[in-house]
């Protein structure tokens, strides 16, 4: 009974979630994406995220409705991710809404390359160690954000097990060692 009631309340919380971020009418970084989806900016140097705003402006999408399928297929990805990979995932959801989701419904670019990529992380997790379609993953990731391209370094780790320490480890080893590069990409957003 408790494991229906815990699986019910981190679907709610995915719920919740995709509603925070699926209708969000403003955040500091909105006006730059309408405007990339309107075709009134060049902000976007990832080709990927390009074509994929103008493909749903083409086919007469709002903005609004553009940001509604991203956060569902965003969220969904998440989701996927945690009921497969994370035993508790109420914990998990409760970690990441107060963390990092505040952050991502902001970095729209961000967060749906991380969603994409979190998918691939289970590839490498799995038996079969599909390790180049892990490599397709981040590349097709990288044509939404650059910053993909740092999950790269899984490809190296000779096979092993990534879990999430490791992976937090690997990250924080990264922006410590290089946070000129880390702030200036940051501030980029």
């Amino acid at each position: 009974m408790q494991k229906i009631i815990n699986n019910a309340l981190f679907l709610v919380s995915l719920l919740i979630l995709f509603i925070l971020f699926g209708f969000n009418e403003w955040n500091g970084d909105r006006d730059a994406y309408e405007d990339l989806f309107t075709g009134d900016s060049w902000m976007s140097t990832e080709p990927g995220y390009t074509f994929i705003n103008n493909y749903f402006n083409e086919i007469g999408f709002t903005y609004d409705q553009f940001q509604a399928i991203i956060a569902l297929i965003c969220i969904l990805l998440i989701g996927k991710y945690a009921m497969y990979n994370i035993k508790n995932r109420l914990l998990f959801i409760a970690f990441y809404g107060i963390t990092l989701f505040p952050l991502d419904y902001v970095l729209i670019r961000n967060f749906l390359s991380f969603s994409l990529l979190i998918q691939g992380i289970s590839l490498l997790n799995s038996n079969k160690n599909r390790i180049f379609l892990y490599t397709v993953i981040i590349l097709i990731s990288a044509t939404i954000h650059q910053s993909a391209f740092l999950f790269i370094i899984f490809v190296f780790t000779k096979k092993e097990k990534i879990n999430s320490q490791k992976f937090l480890l690997i990250a924080l080893r990264e922006i410590l060692q290089n946070p000129p590069q880390c702030l200036v990409h940051v501030s980029m957003q």
